[in-house]
């Protein structure tokens, strides 16, 4: 084809000269082979794509089948390189996301599923704290639901940002668990118990709370934005600077919750009666109807709770402890 195409073309022109027509064709030949050889690059370099794509495919279900077998020896050292090594697998690979992401949760639904039982609280095992810290290290897509619903999460301690978005803790307990800044935004929480759990700073908009208890939770700083909280049991919770706004707050319980700083405006179904057994109202932003009846009926809840007898109290703890308080001159 380099010999006689160039030929062809050139013969259109009607070149006489001998030396013209020979430097023509050369010329078309040149553009051919520079064509032809880029041509043969782009396919040599897909095929090494291709290849390369394979091989990668192929030491990822190497690392897969490794990754199981270890997730399934008795040695705890050897399970938990098998657990961090699936949740490397699921960022590396879209294909076995939601299969390892299934493979974990199965784990902890049949290992440590929920005591219903009040008074036993049964912390987790480390196998589970090392998944849940898997899980958390994630970007969940809501195209499918992450389940942990049911399961014993006592004491689990999640930090650096944790992300939890879309997971499923229906009916879970976190009692005196340290979620501190976790992204929990969409999570469903029905019925899930946080007694005396850690949520500060915790992301919970539009999050599932009907029915939880959060009985002393430690939820100060958090965003509670469009939130469920119908009939959800706050007594005796520091709720101080959490953000409720358009929350919904049906049979919400208060009782004795500290709500100074907190921001309730546009809240759906909040009440007087509500809000009259919280343990401080200070500096909370409530629409301005309901401000001004707890104002009228209860204005003590309005005060500053931290009073000099607070401060001295504190002082002194301060002190026994050996701490030494800064004092002006």
């Amino acid at each position: 084809m380099l010999l006689w195409y160039p030929q062809f073309q050139v013969s259109k022109f009607e070149i006489t000269n001998p030396k013209d027509l020979a430097d023509a064709e050369n010329s078309y030949r040149a553009t051919l082979a520079q064509i032809f050889g880029g041509f043969a690059l782009l396919l040599g370099l897909y095929f090494t794509w291709g290849n390369l794509v394979t091989a990668k495919e192929g030491q990822i279900t190497e690392r897969f089948t490794r990754a199981i077998e270890q997730f399934g020896n008795e040695k705890m050292e050897i399970k938990l390189g098998g657990i961090y090594a699936l949740g490397r697998i699921a960022k590396e690979s879209k294909k076995d996301y939601w299969p390892i992401m299934k493979i974990l949760t199965a784990y902890v639904r049949e290992k440590s599923p929920v005591d219903r039982n009040p008074s036993n609280i049964c912390k987790i095992s480390t196998e589970i704290q090392a998944i849940l810290e898997v899980l958390s290290d994630h970007e969940h897509p809501d195209t499918d639901v992450i389940n942990l619903d049911n399961v014993n999460l006592n004491g689990a301690r999640l930090i650096n940002h944790p992300n939890l978005k879309f997971v499923s803790f229906i009916g879970s307990s976190f009692k005196k668990a340290d979620f501190g800044w976790v992204n929990l935004e969409s999570t469903d929480l029905k019925g899930a118990n946080f007694e005396r759990a850690y949520l500060w700073g915790s992301n919970l908009q539009y999050a599932n709370l009907i029915g939880a208890n959060l009985e002393e939770v430690h939820i100060g700083g958090a965003d509670l934005k469009y939130a469920k909280l119908v009939r959800a049991n706050f007594k005796s919770a520091d709720l101080n600077g959490a953000d409720l706004k358009e929350a919904t707050c049906k049979e919400a319980d208060f009782t004795n919750a500290d709500l100074q700083n907190a921001d309730f405006t546009g809240a759906f179904f909040l009440t007087f009666d509500q809000l009259s057994k919280a343990r401080s109202l200070y500096n909370t932003k409530l629409d301005e109807d309901l401000a001004n009846i707890l104002k009228e009926k209860h204005p003590d809840l309005f005060e500053n709770p931290i009073t000099e007898e607070v401060i001295r109290q504190r002082m002194e703890i301060l002190t026994s402890l050996g701490a030494v308080p800064f004092t002006k001159e």
